[in-house]
């Protein structure tokens, strides 16, 4: 295909994004990651959020670590009306309120994992401990800084 017939990536989007009336969630026919989200993958290569690309059209600029939200907790929505900014911990936070989140560490056991860390146990280690992946364990300990260490 000529360089000119090559669609944008605003041009890809705006094709797979199902748009509703009022305050709907909009759909997403296109591609879905593993995660749940809306992903757009162009020339094979890396992939866009579909709620980010809409942030970045509808609203502005992602400033440098900050997630763009869903307040709808639909991880498929891109209705601009449905996002908004906020850090990482905030996201986990209300994702996990909403119960899109499972947590398998309790936070009582947070003492026993600083114990193991700083014992030289990897996160790997540590996930394998509680069933979990290292990616969690690694969000425990960043996300409660302020339950005691052991």
């Amino acid at each position: 295909m000529p360089k000119s017939e090559k669609k944008t990536v605003e041009e890809m989007f705006l094709s797979r994004v199902i748009r509703r009336d009022g305050n709907e969630c909009w759909g997403w026919k296109g591609a879905i990651h593993k995660s749940g989200y809306g992903v757009l993958v162009k020339n094979g290569r890396g992939h866009h959020y579909a709620h980010r690309l809409s942030f970045l059209m509808h609203i502005g600029e992602i400033p440098t670590g900050k997630d763009v939200m869903h307040i709808c907790h639909n991880p498929e929505c891109s209705n601009p009306a449905h996002l908004a900014l906020g850090d990482r911990k905030e996201n986990m936070r209300t994702s996990f309120e909403a119960g899109r989140l499972q947590r398998k560490i309790p936070l009582d056991a947070m003492p026993k994992i600083r114990k193991a860390r700083a014992a030289g146990a990897s996160l790997q280690d540590i996930g394998n401990m509680f069933g979990c992946t290292k990616q969690a364990v690694r969000h425990m300990l960043n996300s409660h800084p302020e339950i005691a260490h052991a």
